[in-house]
């Protein structure tokens, strides 16, 4: 059953969602010394707190789209698609409660796990088709640079300034759409060599229960050194 289960998954694709789980340790480890001040803020230009990220939100939200379309666009397995759902909305608020008693004001009320769920139930009536997945991804693209403001964003802005993490669907959701294109026209099933990026890989695979437990992790390791020191 297993043996099944890996030959129906990509290894580019875990190694993409792998190589986005590291780029989202780094980033944190990195986030998580600046707010114990273990090291100065201003030791990373402006352009890395503004870029890296968004590149991570990127890489997963694309892995989203792949993954919705490789699972259902021979059919839509609705059982499974909404235990994953439930799954994922349980851990989003998880991770809203958990900050809100730890971090108060700054809470989480729209992170990574928030949109991928909203965006998962959005991505539905875009399964196999990606043209218009493309086309709508451009369209959300054109609309939020050169149309309409970002502050119209979902949820509201207003957010953004009192929370630790804020990514709202608007214009996130334009990545899933990309991820549903590019997998449709065979772009994960390019073949690569995995055995040499086997770790990679690993983490790929796990990328949910590592995206839980590394932040808690992280922070709980600094915050130890933090005190010590």
């Amino acid at each position: 059953m297993n043996n099944e289960i890996n030959k129906k998954r990509l290894p580019l694709l875990d190694i993409y969602r792998g190589v986005a789980i590291i780029f989202m340790i780094i980033f944190h480890s990195i986030f998580d010394l600046t707010i114990l001040n273990l090291i100065s803020n201003k030791a990373l230009s402006e352009n890395y707190w503004f870029y890296f990220p968004r590149l991570i939100v990127i890489m997963f939200l694309i892995c989203v789209g792949a993954g919705i379309n490789i699972t259902h666009k021979k059919k839509f397995k609705s059982k499974k698609f909404f235990m994953r759902l439930a799954l994922i909305a349980f851990w989003a608020a998880t991770v809203s409660i958990a900050t809100f008693f730890i971090f108060h004001n700054q809470w989480i009320k729209f992170g990574m796990l928030h949109v991928i769920a909203i965006s998962s139930l959005l991505a539905i009536p875009f399964i196999n088709k990606p043209i218009i997945s493309l086309l709508s991804a451009i369209i959300i693209l054109i609309l939020f640079f050169i149309i309409i403001p970002n502050q119209l964003t979902f949820p509201p802005s207003e957010w953004a300034p009192h929370s630790l993490d804020y990514i709202p669907i608007y214009p996130w959701f334009s990545a899933v759409l990309i991820g549903i294109f590019l997998e449709h026209i065979g772009f994960f099933r390019i073949r690569i060599a995995p055995n040499s990026l086997k770790f990679v890989q690993l983490l790929g695979q796990h990328s949910l229960i590592i995206y839980i437990i590394h932040q808690p992790l992280i922070y709980g390791t600094l915050y130890i050194l933090s005190i010590i020191k």
